[in-house]
């Protein structure tokens, strides 16, 4: 989904004139992407950061005000499922997230809680999510409070062990 969260970066561009996106990682839409952003004249507002280590990509988070994670259903049907561990990070280190109804993302970061959600290619919404967000600090803060905090009781090791001991349990009843 980059392409969505490059083309919502250029429809509120303008009204953020100090704003910057920062894109980590690689893989076969690069071109495309790098060709969009030099058509929409963002060239030097967008900075490619590769394939980072996670240590890296951590720092990264520390650094951002908000986390753009578009997400789309490939053309192959492959929803990538599960929860996203990006986004599960950015959440714990305070970040509030802008991202798409897929998969377990509305698991991972409750929309309206510590996210705005937006259909798959909803241009028009991730900007606004990003437009709403960049635009009152009080309610990022209010994001990153309880993203960080859903994060804490949700998805810490125990919590995750006892969901775990909970699947395991129904398949041994359900073999037995």
């Amino acid at each position: 989904g980059h392409l969505y969260g490059v083309r919502a970066f250029a429809k509120i561009a303008d009204a953020f004139p100090k704003l910057r996106m920062r894109m980590i990682g690689e893989g076969p839409l690069l071109g495309e992407i790098q060709k969009e952003i030099g058509e929409s004249g963002l060239a030097e507002r967008v900075e490619f950061l590769g394939a980072l280590p996670h240590e890296t990509c951590i720092g990264e988070l520390a650094k951002a005000t908000i986390l753009l994670y578009p997400s789309v259903t490939a053309g192959d049907g492959d929803t990538e499922g599960g929860a996203p561990v990006g986004v599960i990070e950015a959440l714990a280190s305070g970040l509030p997230v802008v991202s798409s109804l897929h998969a377990d993302i509305p698991v991972v970061a409750p929309d309206g809680k510590c996210a705005l959600l937006f259909p798959e290619r909803d241009v028009n919404g991730l900007a606004d999510g990003l437009e709403s967000l960049l635009g009152s600090p009080e309610l990022r803060a209010e994001f990153a409070e309880w993203g960080r905090r859903h994060v804490e009781t949700e998805h810490n090791v125990r919590r995750q062990g006892e969901r775990l001991e909970v699947l395991y349990n129904e398949v041994i009843s359900e073999a037995g």
